[in-house]
């Protein structure tokens, strides 16, 4: 387990990734969020436990009682993500997986904004010495030893899943922050507004409630995160 602290907007975040063989468990995240909790919060790992309010969003206890903090779990193939913070918080990790970067998907839950950054991204050449450009953060933790994504059936040199997958981690991510789950209506909000030299442009902090955070880690995965105001 590796634990970071990064600032999204004005908001500390500690997130905590843990690489393993395979698909976690939900026994997996709920773990790596109790030895976060310890390490940031204090307390034993068993001293913290995790339930759920009637919308699925998760939350911590210590000792069986509710603790404000707000906390935030992800897991994917080889990945599981937790992260804690004072402000209202979500994470999503996403394997990178060209065959799964749907364009019906796109079609069903992206707006329109967000579809013709993927449709500009497909054709992009990928920008020299530097990865996607929506809130990169270079002290996350960054699990090793896996490939990197392979190219697009799209085109682009893998661009095209990348940005996929980084507008579907930040969707869910802030969705998660909201604590609605997927009540809410993923195409009525964006997270990306336009491409700009073969980089993804976020919507602008004053213009949303939230601030994001988007990278391709080492790995092959996708991390978002959403930090309410």
């Amino acid at each position: 387990m590796q634990i970071r602290k990064i600032e999204i907007g004005s908001a500390l975040v500690h997130v905590a990734l843990l690489s393993i063989s395979g698909r976690p468990g939900s026994a997996d995240t709920a773990g790596l969020m109790r030895a976060l909790l310890s390490r940031v919060l204090g307390g034993a790992e068993t001293d913290w436990s995790i339930g759920h309010d009637g919308n699925g969003a998760p939350f911590s206890l210590l000792r069986g009682v509710r603790h404000p903090a707000f906390i935030s779990l992800s897991r994917t193939q080889g990945l599981a993500a937790a992260c804690v913070s004072i402000r209202p918080v979500g994470i999503d990790v996403e394997k990178i997986e060209p065959h799964a970067a749907d364009e019906a998907l796109a079609g069903t839950f992206f707006s329109e904004e967000e579809r013709g950054c993927l449709r500009a991204m497909s054709c992009s050449p990928p920008p020299c010495g530097e990865g996607l450009g929506v809130g990169v953060q270079s002290n996350l933790p960054t699990p090793d030893d896996t490939p990197t994504p392979s190219p697009s059936p799209h085109g682009g040199g893998g661009l095209y899943a990348e940005t996929f997958f980084r507008i579907w981690t930040m969707k869910e991510a802030y969705i998660k922050a909201r604590g609605l789950g997927f009540g809410i209506d993923l195409q009525s909000f964006s997270v990306v507004e336009r491409v700009e030299l073969a980089t993804l442009v976020a919507v602008p902090d004053e213009s949303r409630e939230s601030a994001l955070l988007s990278e391709v880690l080492k790995s092959g995965h996708a991390l978002g995160m959403s930090v309410l105001r």
